[in-house]
């Protein structure tokens, strides 16, 4: 008599729940993962934006209202990225402050904002 080989039903089925439950515990990591990167992301050109800022004020003693005036001179466009989760712009700007926001594209009700100290508040926690 020949023996067959191969796997059986059963055998492919623990495998089949195994690699599920793995599933179940990398996807939320990676969704938390992704999720941090986009708000690192955001931190990270806040902080371009304020160093901007700074540039810009250096040069011309006040503050500016209008993001376009900080780049090409002073920072790369933050709003160029076709993937990025979050919109940029400059809420408000006097002689001596300024506070700009980074809004999240997926729920408008989250943001981040920076002002010319460079302290960031957030709406995320």
């Amino acid at each position: 008599m020949k023996k067959e080989e191969g796997f059986s039903l059963l055998e492919l089925m623990v495998v089949v729940v195994i690699i599920g439950i793995l599933t179940a515990f990398a996807i939320p990591s990676y969704i938390a993962a992704t999720k941090r990167a986009k708000f690192d992301e955001a931190i990270t050109n806040l902080r371009l934006i304020h160093s901007g800022e700074r540039m810009y004020r250096l040069d011309y003693n006040t503050y500016t209202d209008d993001l376009d005036d900080l780049y090409p001179g002073y920072i790369d466009d933050p709003n160029a990225n076709s993937g990025r989760s979050f919109d940029y712009s400059i809420e408000s700007a006097t002689a001596t402050t300024f506070s700009a926001e980074a809004e999240y594209i997926a729920d408008t009700t989250k943001f981040l904002n920076i002002d010319e100290d460079g302290d960031i508040s957030d709406s995320f926690w």
